[in-house]
């Protein structure tokens, strides 16, 4: 059976030009249902919707409310349902690193001088940079040269008991390989208690993200990278 190449490429208005683009990595083209979606929610933020006559764990149960109060709590049930958790356990932001600046303020009265963070080179700069902030002694992950994998063994060598946060990529978005995120949990909770960032950016578009590893676990990514709508820069 044959892809449907230009079916698809009708989804997307911005294609209707001829262009191919090779950026969907970073910045996906938005389909046009996407599109017509954000700008209906828009004009009818200020809209009161009428009662569903059927509830459920999806139904809307505020009444006499504007359509556009309700919009936080339905972005956190659809995110939820992705990444296989509770609606309460997510936590929305304007971007991320807005997200991660936010996590390096709360995380401040679990910090001491004699903290440690453990970063990596796989992790976007701007990113790695937001965490750097804290103001913590630093220590490195190194990725293989030949594969850029993530080694897991090393992060029993690395994680101790000053170590607060471990930040790691679940996938790299240009080399396309996966990291064993599961197997560098097991290592640093051996020798910690620290929490663990994972940036699965680059993993939810392509695989299931309704894998868990247990507490003190924070998985984050942007909805952009699978063309959803996102808050403007």
């Amino acid at each position: 059976m044959a892809y449907d190449v230009w079916g698809v490429r009708g989804l997307y208005t911005s294609l209707g030009d001829g262009w191919t683009y090779l950026n969907a990595h970073d910045r996906p083209q938005v389909p046009e249902k996407v599109a017509s979606a954000v700008w209906r929610s828009v004009r009818s933020a200020a809209l009161v919707p009428p009662p569903e006559p059927v509830l459920g764990s999806h139904s809307k149960q505020s009444l006499g409310q504007p359509e556009g109060q309700l919009y936080p709590e339905m972005a956190r049930v659809a995110i939820a349902d992705l990444a296989g958790v509770t609606a309460d356990q997510v936590i929305l932001g304007p971007s991320v690193p807005a997200l991660y600046s936010a996590l390096v303020t709360a995380m401040a009265p679990m910090l001491r001088r004699s903290s440690t963070i453990v970063l990596n080179p796989l992790d976007r700069p701007h990113l790695t940079q937001r965490l750097r902030r804290a103001g913590l002694e630093e220590k490195w992950a190194q990725a293989d040269l030949a594969t850029g994998d993530l080694p897991a063994w090393q992060y029993a060598e690395i994680a101790d008991g000053s170590t607060r946060l471990v930040s790691v990529p679940a996938a790299h978005p240009e080399l396309g390989n996966v990291v064993g995120v599961s197997g560098i949990v097991d290592a640093v909770r051996e020798k910690s208690r620290a929490w663990v960032l994972v940036d699965a950016t680059a993993y939810a578009p392509y695989r299931p993200s309704t894998w868990t590893c247990g507490e003190r676990t924070w998985r984050r990514w942007t909805s952009r990278s699978w063309a959803a709508p996102t808050s403007p820069r």
